[in-house]
């Protein structure tokens, strides 16, 4: 999809924020998740966190309130969107898949690094071994 038709759709989906409801029914809510989701998907972190909102403003049992904690989020996302395609503000995605060798991982976990797996692996060791010890000292069981 061009750049321009990009920023068309999401600009068409754009909501205002007001004292009004934002939606007619619960299904022109869900509508608008449906279409906007897939539009920011050129931007992980925008993409991430607007799912992670659409999946309480799926719950039709919240109150407004707790609805509008998430509503509210997301239009936020969507509007930053637009401000960034309109700008030309590359993002951290758009970034690395133009030059894969340039993008370095910002957080690694310890436990998915190699030696935080051996790390992992010493301590089941250890506390299978105590585990063992006990059943064998304390209720006298031979292994």
């Amino acid at each position: 999809m061009e750049h321009s038709e990009h920023l068309s759709r999401l600009k068409a989906l754009k909501i205002n924020r007001g004292d009004g409801p934002l939606f007619k029914t619960e299904d022109e809510c869900m509508e608008w998740i449906d279409n906007v989701a897939p539009l920011l998907k050129y931007d992980e972190s925008h993409y991430e966190q607007f799912m992670a909102h659409s999946q309480y403003a799926r719950i039709t049992t919240l109150s407004a309130d707790t609805l509008m904690a998430h509503l509210n989020p997301m239009i936020g996302i969507l509007n930053q969107a637009i401000i960034e395609l309109e700008s030309g503000i590359e993002t951290a995605t758009n970034n690395s898949a133009k030059n894969p060798a340039d993008s370095i991982p910002v957080h690694t976990n310890w436990h998915n690094m190699p030696l935080g797996k051996i790390a992992i692996g010493v301590i089941i060791l250890v506390i299978g071994a105590v585990v063992l010890w006990n059943i064998k000292h304390y209720l006298g069981i031979s292994l």
